[in-house]
């Protein structure tokens, strides 16, 4: 058995070796359990569910972000809201694809989905 230690603030959960009783992640109080170790198996098969319910619900909140915006009147703000998640996006496609950036935003410039990128812009 390994000693794990969890976050009462945020949920972090870390193998209790060599370090301190305090939270690395918010500093929060913690307790200690006492558990297998995870397999490398079970936490990839955890966290890809995690991934899955994660894109779930994101699709909802832009679906909601859309209803918003066509009922209060589309503005700039609602524009930057999806620029900023289209960033964040990216760099994620980009990581788990092995890619770079660029090529991905070179990628969607080709698909013109937009008018910055059917002027050719790709960078943010």
């Amino acid at each position: 058995m390994r000693t794990w230690r969890v976050c009462e603030d945020c949920g972090l959960e870390w193998l209790a070796d060599d370090t301190p009783d305090g939270c690395p992640g918010c500093g929060g109080a913690t307790t200690a359990k006492s558990a297998a170790a995870p397999t490398a198996e079970e936490l990839y098969r955890a966290r890809s569910a995690d991934v899955a319910s994660l894109m779930a619900w994101l699709e909802m909140e832009v679906e909601e972000h859309g209803r918003f915006a066509r009922k209060e009147g589309y503005g700039f703000g609602h524009a930057g809201d999806l620029r900023h998640l289209r960033t964040k996006l990216i760099e994620a496609l980009a990581f788990m694809a092995q890619q770079d950036e660029k090529d991905i935003k070179d990628a969607l410039a080709e698909s013109a989905h937009s008018p910055d990128e059917a002027e050719g812009e790709t960078t943010d």
